[in-house]
């Protein structure tokens, strides 16, 4: 074969859409080569460049634009000479976790070199990204800086590198996705074709000092980082600790600090170790919530300290106090009253009116008759506690306001009429102590 071969393309809008209706592109292309070779094996040998290029991602907010290509077609490779974008920054997620961070003044940057023999298929690319914009959604926000290098090698794909997390949010996690088991077939489906590429991966993860999650009830800034590595068809394998620093999670409706929070990394990518508690605090029983095992098989438990029974635990974390009564019925009553206050859940009764405590429970009345009543609580502090107590049945109800002066030590006053004793309006002291 002998020729030349010319290419312009003014405008590359139409190429974006061509692949996904999420991807827009821009920008212009001039191609001009000699072509040569066999039929069977063509070689083209000059100079592509592409100029002002712009290639945006819709679903994840990204854009990169400015776009330089310098590509040099050899009759034995194809070369990257430059392939350079700007990454620009669109407004940062207005979240209080975020609030300490600021953009740099200069939008992120990619840049990537290579080349790909024609004779034995071997390749090479080298990627470079500095405050680059991975994803920029109200749910999915996140910067990089990093360097990745990819080589092929016969039928073996080597990927290697370093990326650094330099300011990231998440308030969103994916669910996986029903699928059916690995034995099941269906009628009339090919199955896919097994990929003819083996890959093996080296990659190293660090997250930086701004790196956030707010997913599942946790909010806490993530810390620390993962090797990541595989090879073949191997399950990708992990190993490096992940840690929460200051988190706060939402447990029953309430914000326990976490006290301890490792996820710890040491075999397959998606079941790691969990190393987990978290507690209410400034109470005369801080109890919260351990959690160990794997991702995989967790293990949950109530722990408390000191230590008291499941109910107590609960009543603790749920209402900051003693239950009212003991017994069986007071631990449905309380599942029951966490359920109401929250939980995980943002659409809960207890969050929507803004309380820390709404049960529905019975009472003795004046003249030993049972009677149903309503509690309305809220927090103010973590020794103040305001709660309201009405009784369905009769037009009375009664306040109370606590405040733990120690551990041991609680001033509790009411007032209001009707409920028990007709009329009500006392100062008590508390001092509490335990024996089992």
């Amino acid at each position: 074969l002998r020729g030349q071969v010319r290419l312009d393309v003014p405008d590359l809008a139409w190429l974006g859409p061509l692949f996904d209706g999420n991807l827009h592109s821009g920008g212009s292309l001039h191609l001009e080569a000699g072509l040569l070779g066999t039929r069977d094996a063509p070689r083209l040998q000059g100079n592509a460049r592409g100029n002002n290029l712009r290639v945006a991602l819709l679903d994840q907010g990204v854009t990169l634009e400015q776009g330089e290509l310098a590509v040099r077609f050899e009759p034995q490779a194809v070369v990257i000479e430059r392939f350079d974008f700007v990454a620009p920054y669109s407004r940062k997620p207005k979240d209080p976790l975020l609030s300490g961070y600021r953009l740099p003044r200069q939008a992120g940057h990619l840049s990537a070199t290579g080349r790909l023999s024609l004779l034995d298929d071997a390749a090479q690319l080298s990627v470079q990204a500095e405050g680059l914009p991975l994803a920029q959604r109200a749910d999915r926000w996140l910067l990089v800086s990093g360097r990745a290098q990819a080589t092929n090698a016969g039928k073996t794909i080597f990927v290697s590198g370093d990326m650094a997390a330099d300011a990231g949010l998440v308030t969103h996690l994916p669910t996986n996705r029903p699928r059916l088991a690995d034995d099941v077939r269906l009628v009339g489906q090919t199955p896919p074709e097994a990929s003819a590429f083996s890959r093996v991966v080296g990659f190293n993860l660090e997250l930086g000092e701004h790196f956030y999650l707010r997913a599942m009830g946790l909010e806490s800034r993530l810390s620390g980082g993962l090797a990541i590595s595989g090879a073949a068809d191997e399950p990708l394998q992990a190993s490096g600790t992940i840690a929460t620093q200051n988190g706060i999670i939402e447990v029953y409706g309430q914000r326990l600090e976490v006290e301890r929070g490792m996820i710890n990394f040491q075999g397959p990518l998606d079941d790691p170790g969990l190393n987990i508690l978290a507690l209410r605090k400034g109470l005369a029983v801080e109890a919260g919530v351990e959690v160990s095992g794997t991702a995989h098989h967790p293990v949950t438990q109530l722990v408390s300290t000191p230590n008291v029974p499941d109910a107590e635990k609960l009543s603790w974390i749920a209402l900051g106090r003693l239950p009212e009564s003991g017994g069986v019925d007071a631990s449905l009553l309380l599942a029951a009253a966490g359920n109401a206050i929250g939980g995980s859940s943002g659409s809960s009764i207890g969050r929507t009116i803004g309380v820390d405590e709404l049960s529905l429970h019975q009472i003795e009345t004046a003249d030993a008759q049972q009677s149903q009543a309503v509690t309305v609580g809220k927090r103010l502090s973590s020794r103040a506690y305001l709660s309201y107590e009405q009784d369905l049945a009769n037009s009375g109800g009664f306040a109370k306001f606590s405040y733990t002066l120690t551990p041991r030590l609680t001033v509790v006053t009411r007032t209001g009429t009707g409920i028990n004793s007709g009329v009500s309006d006392a100062i008590d002291l508390f001092y509490s102590f335990r024996f089992y």
